[in-house]
């Protein structure tokens, strides 16, 4: 577009860029030529685990508990991944390999201890007998 004559200004507003931005990738066209107007950014996003290591990770998630504390949670997972598979991931980067593996990440609700699992049944029973004779 520059070298058809076309202004960096109109050029940016094109884009949606700013005229600075524009002015960085013409100097780069004609320092490096078109090589450098290549991204390389990289930008693969792959998994540090292989398919084989996320469904055990997943296996491990579904089947069993972490013994010293109340439930998953990201730090905890991040410390298992690096324990069992030698990779270290950031917390922030949990939540995206759960959603990977279609698990969800949901906060614990507090149980009210008042609240016995028995005690409910065996109310709803009495309720039964007495409105459905």
């Amino acid at each position: 577009m520059f070298l058809d004559g076309i202004p960096k200004g109109k050029i940016a507003k094109l884009m949606h860029r700013c005229a600075g931005y524009v002015g960085t990738w013409i100097s780069a066209y004609f320092n490096e030529g078109i090589e450098a107007l290549s991204d390389n950014r990289g930008g693969d996003h792959k998994s540090f685990l292989n398919e084989e290591q996320m469904r055990e990770l997943k296996k491990i998630l579904t089947t069993t508990y972490p013994v010293y504390a109340k439930g998953w949670d990201g730090h905890i997972i991040a410390d298992l991944i690096e324990y069992h598979f030698n990779v270290k991931y950031p917390r922030g980067s949990i939540y995206p390999i759960l959603k990977r593996l279609n698990l969800t990440h949901k906060v614990a609700t507090k149980i009210d201890p008042k609240k016995s699992e028995e005690k409910i049944s065996i109310w709803k029973e009495e309720v039964k007998k007495l409105y459905y004779l």
